[in-house]
C-alpha cells in the first residue's frame, strides 16, 4: 500500500475500508457473494488460461484452466516438477463438473498488514532480517494475463546481475475468499507476486534490484507498458499458498437456493415479465389477444390487473368478462397499453390536485378508439364526468363499458358478495356489440362526430386526453385545452413534422430518434410540465405529454399578457410551475377512497405489493 493510500484508509470511517482487519465491499453476508448473486463465486482454484499460439500467430488465452500462476522454471527436475503437475492436475479435477465445489467464508483470513508488513504501515515493518528467501513484488498491471507476466518477470530477472537463482513464481489470483468485487472490473489478478530464491542473499540482491526498476509489459495502462515494480522482503507467515490463490481462511457452507414460491402467480408482477409474452421484434404483438396466452401467463395477466389500481383488485375480472363479451377486442398490447396510461393520468390529476392548483371535474377522451382509458377514468371516478369522442362508436367500446358498468352495478347492489370469486353468468358472445340495452355507466357519454364538437363542453376544471392521436389529433386536443385553460394529456402517435416544424427539414434519423425528436418540439410549443415514458416493451410509441398546471393568478397573467390563442401556458417560457409525479400507489381514485372511507358497502381491498 502506497503512502497516500494508506492516509486515506487510515483516515476512513468506513470499517470495511480498513484493510488491516479484512474488510471488504459489496459482500452478502459472509459466503463470498458479490451484490447477492450466488453465480458470483469463482471455481477453486481460480481458473487461468493456459498460453498457446494459435492460428497466424496469434495468442490465444481463452484456452481450458491450468494452474499457470504457479510455475517452474525450464529445466527443473525432480520434486519441482511433481509437485507443478499434481497442482495442475489438481486444478483441471476442481474445475470438472463432477467435483464438488469449494467455499469460502469471505476475508475470513488474516488482513493484507499481517501478510504484507513491507507494504504496509510504517509501524509495521521489521528491522531485522527476512527469514524467508521471497520477495514480494507489488504495482503489476492487472490487466496483463498472469502466465505471460510471470514469463516477463522472469525473464527481467535473468537479465539482473546477481548470486543466486529464481525457482518459483506465484501471481495472486481471485478466489472463493477473495472473489471479484465491483472495484476489480477488468482485473486478471490481484497485481502482485510472489517470487521464491535459493537463499535469502540472494532474494535481497534481486530484491534492491527490482525495486523501482520498470517492467515492460504489454499493458494499456501506462505509456509504452512501462511500470515501476515495488519489492520489499518483509514478508509475513500469512502470504503463503492459500493467500496467494484466494483460498485462505475458514470453510463456509454452500449459498441456500433461491426461494421457489408455491404459487408462481401470487408474486407481484414485474413488467420485466413482459418478454414472456408474445412479441413483435421490440414490443407486444398487436394481434395477441387474451384468448392466445397459456394459463401460467394469464394468471401473470390477472395478477397485474389486480394491482394496476390501488383499491381496485376487480380489474382483473373486469377484463376476463370483457373477453367473454366480444374477445376478439381484447388485445394484450392494447389492455396493457390503456392500464399504463391510466396510471399516468391518474398521477397527474393527483399531483395537480395536490398542489392546489386545479380541480378535474371532467374528463375528455378525444380520438379513443376503444376507449377503455375513458372508460377506466369513468369507473374510477364516479364524481366526475367523462366525454369520450370519435368518427365512430366502436364494438370494442360497447364491450369494455358494459363490463366495468357490470361490477359499477354489483356493488350497489351486491356490495356483500363483490369480492368473491364466483363464476360469472355466461355472457353470449358479440352480446354488448349487438345490443344498445346494455349497462352503462351513468357518468359515461359518447359523442361521435369531429373533435371540435366538444370545445364548447371544455373549461378551465377540465382534462383533455388524446391517447396514441394521429397527427392533427394529438394537435387539435392540445390547443383546445390551452385555449380553455385546461389540463391535458396527449400519448402521441404519429407526427407529421410540417405541424410543428413548417420550416425544418427532419431527416437521417432512425424511427425512434424522430419520435423521441417530435415529442421533444410537442413538449416544447405547448409547454408540457410534464413527460413520462411507459414500459418500451409494451409500445414503441410510449412518450406521455402532460402540461396545463397552473395556478388561477399565472393563469390570468397569461391570458392578460399573452398574444395566442387564448388562456393557458403556451410554450416553454411561458410555464412557470414545475410538478413531479406522485407515486402512483399513493394516491387513490375516488371509488377506492370510498371504499376506504366507509362510503361504500364494498370493503377495501389494498394492493399487497405497494404495502
Amino acid at each position: 500500500m502506497g503512502k497516500k493510500r494508506f492516509e486515506r484508509v487510515a483516515n476512513s470511517t468506513r470499517p470495511a475500508a480498513k484493510l488491516g482487519g479484512g474488510g471488504g465491499w459489496n459482500i452478502d453476508g459472509a459466503r463470498g457473494i458479490v451484490d447477492g448473486d450466488a453465480a458470483s463465486l469463482p471455481a477453486y482454484p481460480t481458473p487461468l488460461s493456459r498460453r498457446r499460439v494459435a492460428d497466424k500467430g496469434r495468442v490465444d488465452l481463452t484456452v481450458a484452466a491450468s494452474d499457470a500462476h504457479e510455475r517452474t522454471r525450464a529445466g527443473d527436475e525432480g520434486e519441482t516438477n511433481a509437485s507443478s503437475s499434481a497442482a495442475a492436475a489438481g486444478a483441471s479435477a476442481s474445475t470438472s463438473h463432477s467435483a464438488p465445489r469449494v467455499y469460502k467464508k469471505v476475508f475470513s483470513g488474516v488482513g493484507w498488514r499481517a501478510a504484507a508488513p513491507g507494504f504496509g504501515n510504517p509501524e509495521d515493518k521489521r528491522d531485522d532480517a527476512p527469514r524467508r528467501p521471497i520477495i514480494l513484488v507489488g504495482n503489476l498491471p492487472t490487466d496483463v494475463h498472469p502466465g505471460e507476466l510471470v514469463d516477463i518477470i522472469e525473464a527481467h530477472c535473468e537479465s539482473l546481475d546477481y548470486d543466486g537463482e529464481l525457482t518459483r513464481t506465484q501471481m495472486a489470483v481471485f478466489g472463493p475468499a477473495r472473489p471479484k468485487l465491483k472495484r476489480d472490473r477488468g482485473r486478471l489478478h490481484r497485481g502482485f507476486a510472489l517470487l521464491t530464491f535459493d537463499t535469502v542473499a540472494a532474494a535481497l540482491s534481486c530484491a534492491a534490484l527490482l525495486d523501482g526498476a520498470d517492467l515492460r509489459t504489454p499493458s494499456k495502462k501506462t505509456e509504452g507498458g512501462l511500470r515501476p515494480m515495488k519489492c520489499t522482503t518483509e514478508v509475513g507467515d500469512a502470504m503463503d499458498d492459500r493467500f496467494m490463490d484466494g483460498t485462505q481462511g475458514e470453510d463456509a457452507p454452500p449459498p441456500p437456493p433461491p426461494p421457489v414460491p408455491d404459487d408462481p402467480s401470487a408474486a407481484p408482477f414485474s413488467l420485466s415479465e413482459l418478454r414472456r409474452f408474445p412479441m413483435r421484434s421490440n414490443c407486444l404483438s398487436t394481434h395477441a389477444t387474451l384468448a392466445d396466452l397459456d394459463p401460467a401467463l394469464r394468471d401473470r395477466l390477472a395478477r397485474y390487473f389486480r394491482d394496476a389500481c390501488e383499491g381496485l383488485p376487480e380489474f382483473a375480472s373486469v377484463f376476463a368478462r370483457a373477453e367473454r363479451l366480444a374477445g376478439k377486442y381484447t388485445r394484450v398490447k392494447e389492455i396493457v397499453e390503456s392500464v399504463e396510461a391510466f396510471k399516468v393520468v391518474v398521477s397527474f390529476v393527483a399531483t395537480c390536485e395536490r398542489t392546489g392548483a386545479r380541480r378535474v371535474r371532467k374528463f375528455f377522451d378525444l380520438a379513443c378508439g376503444h376507449g377503455l382509458v375513458g372508460i377506466m377514468l369513468a369507473y374510477a371516478y364516479p364524481d366526475r364526468t367523462v366525454m369520450a369522442c370519435d368518427r365512430k362508436r366502436r364494438e370494442s367500446f360497447e364491450a369494455f363499458a358494459e363490463a366495468f358498468a357490470h361490477y359499477a352495478s354489483r356493488e350497489e347492489n351486491s356490495p356483500a358478495t363483490f369480492h368473491d370469486d364466483e363464476v360469472e353468468p355466461e355472457v353470449e358472445p358479440g352480446a354488448a356489440g349487438s345490443s344498445r340495452r346494455s349497462r352503462r355507466l351513468p357518468n359515461l357519454t359518447f359523442v361521435e362526430g369531429e373533435l371540435d364538437v366538444l370545445a364548447p363542453n371544455v373549461d378551465s376544471n377540465s382534462l383533455v386526453l388524446a391517447l396514441h392521436g394521429c397527427n392533427e389529433a394529438n394537435k387539435d386536443s392540445m390547443r383546445m385545452a390551452t385555449s380553455a385553460s385546461a389540463l391535458w394529456c396527449v400519448m402521441p402517435c404519429c407526427i407529421r413534422a410540417n405541424l410543428y416544424l413548417p420550416n425544418c427539414t427532419v431527416s437521417k434519423m432512425t424511427d425512434d430518434q424522430r419520435y423521441a425528436f417530435m415529442c421533444g418540439v410537442m413538449a416544447c410549443e405547448y409547454g408540457a410540465q410534464m413527460a413520462r415514458c411507459i414500459d418500451r416493451r409494451i409500445t414503441n410509441r410510449a412518450v406521455v405529454l402532460c402540461g396545463g398546471c397552473e395556478d388561477g393568478d399565472e393563469e390570468e397573467g397569461d391570458k392578460a399578457d399573452g398574444d395566442g390563442e387564448g388562456g393557458g401556458s403556451v410554450g416553454p417560457f411561458g410555464t412557470s410551475t414545475k410538478l413531479r409525479f406522485y407515486s402512483d400507489h399513493k394516491h387513490l381514485v375516488t371509488r377506492a377512497r370510498r371504499r376506504k372511507d366507509g362510503e361504500s358497502a364494498v370493503a377495501f381491498v389494498s394492493n399487497p405489493s405497494s404495502r
